[in-house]
């Protein structure tokens, strides 16, 4: 968590649920929308554990979620230029307008 802590500048921050969905409340997390649950996460990434810990999370709680992770992929790689032609980035960008176009119409 010190990577929220120092991109926010706020010493307490790490205690905050805005800094992290690992903080909700299981309540709240279980009033989450199928579309809000999926989480893409990336193989060269700090935070990826703490995607795949929050996807464990929703599950325990039963809340349908899906995680995904692209294998040899950093931060960015679908709004690099270098990468956003990959098909890990077309792929992603793919199954979240499934998504988005799921819970839209």
């Amino acid at each position: 968590m010190d990577i929220a802590r120092d991109s926010t500048g706020n010493v307490n921050s790490e205690l905050e649920d805005t800094t992290s969905p690992l903080l909700l409340s299981n309540e709240a997390l279980t009033k989450f929308p199928e579309t809000f649950t999926l989480a893409i996460v990336l193989e060269i990434n700090l935070l990826r554990q703490e995607g795949e810990d929050f996807e464990r999370k929703l599950q325990g709680l039963d809340v349908c979620s899906t995680t995904i992770r692209f294998l040899g992929t950093i931060q960015g790689f679908v709004t690099v230029n270098n990468f956003a032609d990959s098909l890990a980035a077309r792929s992603a960008i793919e199954i979240t307008g499934y998504k988005l176009k799921k819970a839209l119409y």
